[in-house]
């Protein structure tokens, strides 16, 4: 069975534990980051994946199966989802899925 393609929104102190968690996942791999950070370069190398600075820039190049929102306001992770959602960026729903 492949893994579940996971992208992350920020590579910050939450999103470096989510990273983490995908990382050592038997069922998820992370597949990219989101960051326009300079110190988010360093994250997504060390991990040997894709870095975008927008989430715009991973929904036209990428098709993860999820994304993980954490360099997101939480008042703004619907606005986010409904853009994904009709953008169609993932490519399968990982729904009911344990990474």
């Amino acid at each position: 069975m492949d893994k579940v393609k996971i992208a992350v929104v920020g590579a910050g102190y939450i999103g470096l534990a989510h990273i983490d968690c995908l990382q050592h996942s038997a069922t998820c791999e992370l597949s990219a980051i989101v960051d326009p950070s300079p110190t988010a370069e360093a994250v997504a190398a060390k991990r040997g994946v894709a870095l975008f600075k927008m989430l715009d820039e991973l929904i036209a190049q990428s098709r993860p199966d999820g994304i993980v929102l954490d360099h997101v306001h939480p008042g703004r992770h619907s606005d986010i989802a409904r853009k994904t959602h009709r953008d169609n960026a993932c490519g399968r729903r990982a729904s009911g899925q344990d990474c």
